[in-house]
């Protein structure tokens, strides 16, 4: 997702600002610089996440901001750790199952945020089995 504005401060003050924001504001989802350089910087967040900014002034002297996120996730979290633990390209993510705080997470479109997971909380991904009833 890409997201542009035009804003009042210099370019190098956005930069340091956003840096300063994502580090100390949003501590649950932190993200740090991981390169920078004048006029744009690069975050990282906890879990893969990545924030990259531009910012410039343009030919009527106004600051331009231009910020793109690349935001992951469960479903493409779960494909990640499923084929880097087994080893292989394709991975059938549907056959396998995922649990965090020792349940089931049903609905894998919920954000970790919202699940309350934390940096380096825990998540099981097991093997789908279909458990008798008895």
């Amino acid at each position: 997702m890409t997201h542009s504005t035009t804003v009042a401060l210099p370019p190098s003050d956005v930069l340091e600002r956003a840096k300063r924001f994502f580090s100390e504001r949003v501590p649950h989802a932190a993200a740090f610089a991981e390169k920078e350089g004048p006029g744009f910087l690069v975050l990282r967040g906890q879990g893969g996440e990545e924030i990259a900014l531009h910012a410039w002034v343009d030919a009527a002297g106004k600051t331009q901001v231009r910020a793109s996120t690349l935001f992951f996730d469960q479903p493409e979290l779960k494909r990640q750790a499923l084929a880097q633990a087994l080893k292989r390209a394709q991975v059938r993510p549907e056959d396998y199952v995922v649990k965090f705080r020792g349940a089931q997470v049903l609905d894998e479109t919920t954000t970790l945020a919202a699940l309350g997971a934390v940096p380096n909380s825990p998540f099981i991904i097991l093997p789908a089995r279909r458990q008798p009833v008895r």
